[in-house]
């Protein structure tokens, strides 16, 4: 879930698509047993971020529940979990994976 920051109305309203989009299939697809979720990943420093450093995230991560940049697995673990016998009888939902930053919204 966005929280509709100032100056990124275009990546707002992708994710907002994105939402809509997501529980539309699931609804056109269900019929055929085919499950659609959408995976929203926190903030997660990877090679094109560069240098991120816990340090020099401190105000970022000081918001967050989970009090810790995410990591590349975190949001693996997500997509393998809800491709997984496990979660058949899962479809439509927007799952965010941010350390809480979102929580509560």
């Amino acid at each position: 879930m966005e929280l509709g920051n100032s100056d990124f109305s275009n990546y707002v309203t992708a994710k907002s698509a994105v939402i809509g989009m997501t529980r539309s299939w699931a609804n056109e697809l269900g019929k055929l047993d085919i499950t659609v979720n959408a995976v929203h990943p926190g903030f997660t420093p990877v090679e094109r971020h560069g240098d991120v450093s816990e340090a020099s995230a401190g105000s970022y991560i000081d918001g967050l529940p989970l009090n810790r940049l995410g990591k590349p697995e975190d949001i693996a673990y997500m997509v393998r979990f809800l491709a997984s016998d496990e979660a058949n009888f899962i479809t439509g939902q927007n799952i965010n994976v941010n350390g809480g930053n979102t929580f509560g919204v």
